[in-house]
């Protein structure tokens, strides 16, 4: 796709980012060819510096970071159907003490109002669904909360953002994929991708021959 001469070879400089129809730019990843297609108005080069502060993440105001605004969040996708989950949505992460370490949580209980999320904390994001006597959903990963760097910082009262911190694939099987969006697609195939990146220099041709079938890219 690209003739790409000099400097632009040294592949750990430079990343290929695409815009897509939302205005919105990501990594190209491993997005099927004509999935990519429909969602990319605009492909272009930048610096690994400047594209590990446009990748997608929530953002969030240090001035009011506390669970119950996060957990509200999380629940969007469900409520707009008329569904919800009875669980709080993440917690903190001991490591000699308990697995629920607090004092922050992300949850509809009024304690989560507390304690607001500070840079260095670990918390889960774990939201879900269950049906009773029929099956249960639940997806967690472990982030760690980190200084955001903005473009902007309207009132100097700074912003927060997320980094995964555990790394594992989604099930593809578990998937119907005629419920995500093209964005969403590519959220999981760059997620993947990333997997594959981290993971692989520390398994063996088994486990890697695993690894590269569980994250193979998906689409509609």
């Amino acid at each position: 796709m690209f003739d790409i001469k000099g400097q632009l070879q040294t592949q750990s400089r430079w990343a290929v980012v695409f815009t897509d129809d939302e205005g919105d730019m990501m990594l190209v990843g491993d997005d099927p060819w004509l999935e990519f297609c429909k969602m990319v108005k605009k492909i272009s080069i930048h610096p690994i510096d400047e594209v590990k502060k446009m990748n997608p993440k929530c953002r969030i105001p240090t001035s009011s970071p506390d669970g119950n605004v996060l957990d509200i969040l999380a629940r969007i996708p469900l409520w707009k159907d008329g569904l919800d989950y009875r669980h709080g949505t993440g917690h903190g992460i001991g490591s000699y003490l308990n697995v629920h370490e607090g004092p922050h949580q992300i949850s509809f209980r009024p304690q989560a109002r507390n304690v607001p999320l500070q840079a260095s904390m670990t918390v889960t994001d774990e939201p879900g669904y269950y049906e009773d006597g029929n099956f249960g959903i639940r997806l967690e990963n472990v982030l760690i909360v980190k200084e955001a760097d903005t473009k902007f910082n309207f009132a100097h009262k700074g912003y927060l953002e997320f980094e995964h911190i555990t790394w594992a694939p989604y099930q593809r099987k578990l998937m119907d994929l005629s419920l995500l969006s093209p964005k969403e697609i590519s959220w999981v195939n760059n997620y993947h991708s990333r997997c594959r990146e981290l993971l692989v220099p520390y398994m063996d041709e088994t486990e890697m021959a695993w690894l590269k079938k569980a994250t193979e890219p998906i689409s509609a």
